[in-house]
Order: C-alpha cells, then structure tokens, then sequence
C-alpha cells in the first residue's frame, strides 16, 4: 500500500476528499464495549456471528457493490459501518442483511431501502449507514480498541466474503499492523494487513478478532495484500460522529 492503497474494480477504489458530515447523531446503541471476551469463537460460532451481523450493498440493478457490518440497533433503525469509498458516488442503494427469523429451514434475507449516509470520512475511508426498518438487524458487531484491551486476541483474524451465495469465512492468521497512506497527501493512518487480498465486494465488510470482536473494515489491496482500516481509527471515526456514551447489544451467545 506504500503510498496509496490499489483499485481493484468499484469495490476497492482509492479516493481523496475532506471530511463530510452530514449529521451528527445520538445512537446509543452503537456497540463499542468497554471490554472483550477472550474466548475464541470456533468455526460454527464465527459464521453464525458473520451472518448476523455482515451486510451487502445493493444498487439499483440490484448487483451487489459493496459490504457492510451493523454496528448499531436502536428503536425501529439500525446502523452499518462501511468504506467510505464504497458509498461516496450517493447514488441510491439498499442494504440487504438476515433476519433474525428463519422461515423453511433457512434465515430470512431482507432488502432496506430506506438508508441514509449519515457521516463519512474519505480520509479514514469510513462511512456510517441509518436504515429505517421495523424489522431490526438480527444483531450487531461489537467494537474494542485492542491496543488497550487483550491485544492476544487479534493474533488471529477472521475475514468475511459474502460476495457469493453464501457467506463464507477464512481464518487469516498473524494479522499485522501497519501505517499507510490512501494518497499521497493523505494523512498515514492505521491499518491491519492481511497476506491474501480481499475480493471485489468485500470493501466495507467486516475483519473479526479469534474472539468475535469488530478488528477492521475492508478497505482495498495492495501487492497483494489486504488492508483493512483498525479499530482504533474505527473508533475514533464512531467518537467524531456520535454524541451519547454508546452501549453494546451482541447476538446472544456472541460478546458481553
């Protein structure tokens, strides 16, 4: 990624803009938790836990052009973080994730339409989704800063691809951390460094610690790496754009 992070196709453009916020907002249910657990998730638990909380972005000819992960639910809406990159061309889509129902033997997939870019900022390549729905997400990623909290746990990483029928997940272990530049006038900033690239479709999707927690956001490829923006910038970009003390609500069984 040296000095910028490469394009491969719509899903991982590089893109240089200020920072736009179009609105501040209280949402006490984004899910950044005070602590996290330490016990790894096995396979099972983790692709549970990756379908409940990834989500697909869907265009007007309805084909999939990014990822996304709920990162909040409140009363009637709830929230998607994704790459800034991925939403910044503002043409309308909509968010497609799983009930929490199952219906045949299968979970329920469900189109939003009624979503809004609330906050992003290209320089951090984050961006922050409202979805009005009576129909809530079937749970939402949980959020720590592991420089401060059990930095074993990220020793280990889970990706996540639902860029084909199904979600699928591969375990990247050793992630390493790195500071690198989007463009050459961007500012450096933190970013965990897979050894495989992410594929197109994936920017915005979701980089999940041994033990669950939301450890990045895809963010593009570069010599044949993955980079996907750290939870540290994530939550610092959630701090900018939220003014209440925010509160987790994990999946039953998955975080505290």
């Amino acid at each position: 990624m040296n000095a910028s992070v490469a394009s491969a196709k719509t899903a991982h453009s590089t893109l240089n803009s200020c920072l736009l916020l179009f609105a501040i907002v209280s949402v006490a249910a984004l899910s950044v938790a005070a602590e996290e657990p330490t016990q790894s998730l096995t396979s099972e638990q983790a692709k549970a836990l990756a379908v409940d909380v990834t989500v697909r972005l869907i265009d007007a000819s309805d084909q999939m052009f990014g990822s996304g992960v709920v990162i909040g639910i409140s009363d009637r809406e709830f929230f998607v973080l994704t790459a800034q990159h991925v939403v910044s061309a503002a043409k309308p889509f909509r968010i497609r994730c799983y009930e929490p129902r199952i219906a045949n033997n299968s979970r329920v997939v469900r189109d939003h339409s009624s979503v809004e870019v609330i906050a992003q900022d290209a320089g951090c390549d984050l961006a922050l989704v409202r979805v009005k729905s009576g129909i809530p997400a079937a749970a939402s990623a949980i959020l720590v800063n592991s420089r401060k909290i059990f930095p074993k746990e990220f020793s280990k990483a889970w990706t996540v691809d639902w860029t084909g029928p199904a979600i699928e997940l591969a375990n990247s272990p050793e992630p390493t951390r790195r500071q690198a530049r989007r463009s050459n006038d961007a500012m450096p900033m933190s970013f965990w460094v897979l050894n495989t690239p992410s594929k197109a479709g994936m920017s915005g999707g979701p980089l999940l610690s041994s033990s669950g927690a939301l450890m990045g956001i895809a963010s593009g490829n570069s010599d044949g790496h993955a980079y996907y923006v750290d939870e540290a910038e994530i939550a610092s970009f959630l701090e900018t754009h939220t003014v209440n003390s925010p509160k987790s609500t994990p999946p039953d069984g998955h975080g505290n």
